[in-house]
């Protein structure tokens, strides 16, 4: 790996995560920019310099159009602290094809965020890579 055009030997470690486990224990949906500031001298003396954290788009913007990157920056001062490289790993729209990280917002707006529906008709909690009435063509073809 090349990390600024330097040779870059990679020793990472990826932070554990489990959003039903976390929620049962009233934890946030990222890891708090303090959390990995605590864990940071620990993956420093297994001689990692590396980790991956993810980041979900439901706790960047929580509501529509006002965004807090403070988790973000929590993350980016603990790496920075312990100098260890941060790589995050984005759960936007979809995650192993679930769109359970997108804001509420995006989830009560149905007609605004059309969801895929299966061959049946039925419904998902996916959102479609199409607009509304994108899919609604796509789906009325399908059902011929």
């Amino acid at each position: 790996m090349a990390c600024f055009a330097t040779p870059y030997g990679l020793r990472c470690a990826a932070h554990c995560f489990n959003r039903a486990h976390a929620q049962q224990r009233g934890q946030a949906l990222i890891p708090a920019g303090g959390k990995l500031g605590v864990t940071s001298p620990r993956l420093k003396s297994m001689n990692l310099n590396t980790v991956l954290v993810p980041v979900a788009w439901e706790t960047i913007e929580p509501e529509e159009g006002k965004f807090d990157f403070s988790n973000v920056d929590g993350l980016l001062k603990g790496a920075r602290d312990n100098d260890l490289r941060l790589v995050i790993l984005w759960f936007g729209a979809w995650k192993n094809t679930y769109s359970s990280y997108v804001p509420a917002w995006v989830k009560r707006d149905q007609t605004r965020f059309a969801r895929v529906q299966t061959s049946d008709g039925h419904g998902t909690e996916r959102l479609s890579p199409f607009p509304p009435p994108l899919a609604m063509l796509m789906l009325s073809h399908s059902l011929d």
